[in-house]
């Protein structure tokens, strides 16, 4: 008689379980399948400093300089080199560098453009 209740108690504790497996499987589906619209995106302050974390502190790109594109904020991403007495370049070398003069005198190189990506803020060279 114990063998025959401790039998029933073993089916139905299983057979519950089982009834639970499927739904829990659904769950994990259902996350898997957000998709990126799902998301909040990274703001550009956030992206600008995945740039500060790459290049550095002398980044001089703002907040107006990151353009949407899909899921990727595209970026001329420009860095400060320093004044014009720490740097000296010919008039060649200005034009096949990039690089800018401010009125201040700081040399502004250009690095190319770039992409983040607003969701998983991703870098890639553009």
């Amino acid at each position: 008689m114990i063998a025959l209740l401790s039998l029933i108690t073993i089916v139905i504790i299983s057979t519950i379980e089982l009834k639970n497996v499927p739904s829990n499987i659904n769950n994990q589906k259902n996350f898997v399948e957000k998709k990126a619209e799902d998301l909040n995106p990274i703001s550009k302050e956030s992206a600008k400093k995945i740039l500060e974390s790459e290049f550095g502190k002398d980044i001089t790109n703002t907040d107006d300089d990151f353009k949407e594109d899909g899921d990727y904020y595209i970026i001329d991403v420009n860095v400060n080199l320093g004044t014009s007495e720490e740097h000296t370049h010919t008039e060649e070398e200005l034009s096949t560098e990039e690089l800018n003069i401010t009125d201040d005198g700081d040399h502004i190189i250009s690095l190319g453009i770039y992409k983040i990506n607003k969701y998983t803020g991703e870098l890639v060279e553009g």
